[in-house]
């Protein structure tokens, strides 16, 4: 009875509760923030004001023509006047003129036979040979330096340079127009840029000359004999360069390789006689036979040509007698006139001294190489390593030089006395 009633709802006892041993209440309170108030403004602005405005020229009363520095003027104007109404007719006819119907232009040249124009030659230069020629900047006069190649010593040779005008209608392909007389074996020649009668030369001695063709009898006006820091060996190129290649100045400048691995730049003040040297470098005697970039050494080695590339004139290409290739900058050394080397850069060598460097007139990249390894490099300015070997097979190649018409056109000249003549657009099959 006691068990049945323990299990029975008594809802009339108390709630029972046991406080906890180990757990605590949580204080709280309450609380609450506000930020500054935001402080905001507007403002408004208008464009200004445009006003159109407008402007005519004057009619032109004076029509009179200048040609050159000839202000008499009328006889051309009677004439223009004359013929005007036998032109227009003629223009009127042509447009209804069925003649070329059917006919195609035909770009590319149909004869590929060379035609010798002119041997010109000199009794004076029997024993001699002809190292350089260069063409006034009219085209209208040809100058070639002569001297000998098979020295053993001392110069004890007389030069000679000899010019001809091959516009002339009274050419003498027998014997020169003027003749200039070397005291050593002149080995490189260059004419002026824009002075007709102003021709720079190298030679065997050292010396860099520059010739003045109306000064006076004798014609040399300047000569680096004298000057500290001149070549020490045969002068082997000699070139102008503008103003736009070496600075702000207006003069032509000169610079010169040689055999003793210098290269210098001479200011050449013609009307005072006098030459300066402005800056000299010195080629590193071994630049490596794989290209790339080159580490500062001692000494030098013999310089045989360098060119300009069209566009960028402050970095120029050097051959040099032990076969390298180097790529070389004007800015090296700024500001100094002494420095150590102008290398930035070397290319892939020959085996063999290098004879000529020409850069394309069309790429800024292209240049051309050619030497005594019988072969000839198409590099470019951003490579190591040859774009295009060419191995004629005809001996030595002496010189290189690109069409100043075709841009894919050059021609060689080798040991054999041969002229060979490549059109890149033509010969696809050559071998790289």
């Amino acid at each position: 009875a006691h068990v049945r009633k323990m299990f029975q709802e008594d809802t009339s006892q108390p709630a029972v509760h046991w406080e906890s041993s180990w757990k605590t209440n949580t204080a709280q309170i309450s609380t609450a923030v506000q930020t500054s108030e935001v402080l905001t403004n507007e403002a408004e602005t208008q464009s200004h004001h445009f006003v159109d405005c407008a402007c005519q020229c004057e009619v032109q009363e004076d029509t009179t023509v200048v040609v050159g520095d000839v202000e008499d003027v009328t006889g051309l104007g009677e004439f223009l006047l004359r013929v005007e109404p036998k032109v227009l007719a003629c223009l009127k006819e042509n447009t209804s003129s069925h003649a070329f119907d059917g006919y195609e232009v035909v770009w590319e040249e149909q004869c590929n036979s060379v035609q010798c124009l002119y041997t010109l030659t000199d009794p004076a230069i029997e024993q001699l040979d002809c190292t350089d020629i260069s063409w006034s900047s009219s085209g209208a006069m040809l100058v070639a330096s002569y001297g000998r190649h098979d020295h053993e010593n001392w110069c004890a040779h007389k030069g000679l340079l000899c010019m001809w005008n091959i516009s002339s209608g009274t050419l003498n392909t027998g014997k020169a127009d003027n003749s200039i007389d070397v005291e050593s074996c002149a080995m490189c020649i260059a004419y002026h840029p824009s002075e007709v009668a102003v021709i720079a030369g190298g030679t065997f001695a050292g010396e860099v000359k520059v010739w003045h063709l109306t000064s006076d009898s004798k014609w040399l006006v300047i000569s680096s004999a004298l000057e500290v820091g001149a070549h020490k060996e045969p002068v082997t190129m000699v070139k102008w360069l503008s103003s736009q290649q070496v600075g702000s100045s207006r003069s032509y400048q000169l610079i010169s390789l040689a055999g003793d691995g210098c290269i210098i730049m001479w200011k050449a003040d013609i009307q005072n006689k006098k030459v300066e040297v402005l800056q000299r470098f010195a080629l590193p005697a071994s630049p490596g036979k794989g290209g790339g970039l080159l580490s500062k050494n001692t000494g030098s080695c013999g310089g045989t040509c360098l060119a300009f590339p069209y566009q960028d004139k402050s970095t120029f290409i050097v051959g040099c007698e032990t076969g390298s290739l180097l790529k070389c900058s004007l800015r090296a050394g700024a500001g100094e006139t002494w420095t150590n080397s102008p290398v930035i850069f070397s290319f892939q060598s020959h085996h063999g001294p290098v004879y000529d460097v020409q850069c394309s007139p069309y790429h800024r990249n292209l240049f051309l190489s050619c030497g005594t390894n019988s072969a000839c490099y198409l590099h470019s300015l951003l490579e190591s390593q040859p774009l295009l070997s060419l191995t004629p097979s005809c001996g030595y190649l002496f010189s290189a030089s690109w069409s100043p018409s075709r841009p894919c056109v050059f021609a060689l000249a080798s040991q054999q006395g041969h002229v060979l003549i490549y059109d890149l657009m033509v010969h696809t099959d050559v071998q790289h």
